[in-house]
C-alpha cells in the first residue's frame, strides 16, 4: 500500500490518463482497421458455417444442427485462447514466447482444416435447365 489519499493518487495516476487520451487518436486508424478485419471475417465464418450445417440437416434435426454449430463455435475460441495463454505465459519473456505459440496455433489450425477437408461431402444438386 502507498498509503495515498484518493486525491493524491488520481494526482499519480495522472500522467497515464494523459498519455491514454493523447495516444488514442494515433491508434484508432490502426485498431478500427484490425476490428473491420475481424467482423468481416468472423462475420463471413459464421453465416457459412450455419448455411452449410442447418440447411443441409433435416427439417427435424436443424435446431440440433444449430446447437452443434454454435458450441463448437464456443468451444473452438475458447480451447484456441486458453491454448495461446498457456503457451506465452509458459515462458519467462513474453515476447520470446509469442513465435513458438502462433507456430503452435498455425499447426493446429492446419491441423483443423487437414481434419475438415476429411468430412464427407453432400451431393451437388444438378442445375435446373
Amino acid at each position: 500500500m502507498l498509503g495515498l489519499d484518493a486525491f493524491d493518487m488520481s494526482l499519480v495516476m495522472l500522467p497515464a490518463a494523459l498519455c491514454m487520451v493523447l495516444a488514442a487518436p494515433l491508434t484508432a486508424l490502426s485498431v478500427g482497421a484490425c476490428a473491420f478485419a475481424l467482423g468481416t471475417g468472423f462475420g463471413t465464418v459464421m453465416v457459412t458455417a450455419t448455411e452449410v450445417l442447418v440447411r443441409r440437416a433435416a427439417a427435424a434435426d436443424a435446431g440440433v444442427a444449430g446447437g452443434l454449430q454454435q458450441t463448437a463455435m464456443n468451444v473452438g475460441p475458447t480451447l484456441g485462447t486458453a491454448i495461446a495463454t498457456t503457451l506465452l505465459v509458459s515462458g519467462r519473456d513474453l515476447t520470446a514466447s509469442m513465435g513458438p505459440t502462433l507456430t503452435v496455433l498455425a499447426v493446429l489450425s492446419c491441423a483443423g482444416a487437414a481434419a475438415a477437408s476429411r468430412l464427407p461431402r453432400a451431393a451437388r444438386p444438378l442445375p435446373v435447365e
